[in-house]
């Protein structure tokens, strides 16, 4: 038995006497300045549709993965119904061991996606389709994640230098060149 929702909708007239709902969408074609309310039945979306999956198996796991080499987020992944929950993928993690080195794959890969999705935002800024602010915010999120997922490649490079130069040995290293491992050394 399926549960239907009712919603109701303010249906408003416009001035050529197409009645419009909130969106905008035409719906129907009513005498000017008629106006009324517009009930229809939609079904309501299951929470957890039978036909998810929860048993692990090489095909979705390759079909995962795939996605997250692509680039989208697990998240979004998992809001479709032929994927498993988010829940169920982090206790494949522990079931599967090919899993998570499969996935742990997938999320490296995806850094390199997000440099190319950088580069491509950047291109259309640049020709002037994107508004420079938006695809501001958009390059400094990608490039944040990209520095996560992979931070030999991405991540911010810390110099351990000074003016060029090499840092000074630390003292407790001093001390030991100085000493054989058996000398007593008396502080007072």
């Amino acid at each position: 038995m399926k549960t239907l929702a009712v919603f109701v909708c303010a249906i408003i007239t416009s001035h050529m006497g197409n009645t419009i709902d909130k969106s905008g969408e035409e719906l129907t074609n009513l005498p000017e300045g008629q106006g009324g309310v517009m009930i229809t039945q939609k079904p309501k979306k299951p929470k957890n549709p039978p036909h998810r999956p929860s048993e692990y198996t090489q095909e979705v796991a390759d079909k995962l993965c795939e996605q997250i080499t692509e680039g989208k987020s697990l998240r979004t992944i998992c809001k479709a119904d032929d994927m498993p929950s988010i829940a169920t993928i982090f206790n494949w993690h522990r079931s599967q061991p090919g899993f998570l080195e499969q996935y742990t794959r997938a999320k490296d890969e995806q850094a390199d996606t997000l440099s190319e999705d950088i580069q491509e935002i950047a291109s259309k800024t640049l020709k002037g389709e994107y508004d420079p602010q938006a695809s501001r915010v958009a390059i400094d999120a990608y490039k944040w994640t990209a520095s996560k997922l992979k931070p030999k490649k991405y991540g911010d490079k810390i110099d351990h230098t000074t003016n060029g130069k090499d840092l000074p040995t630390p003292i407790l290293g001093t001390i030991q060149q100085n000493y054989a491992p058996n000398d007593i050394i008396d502080i007072e």
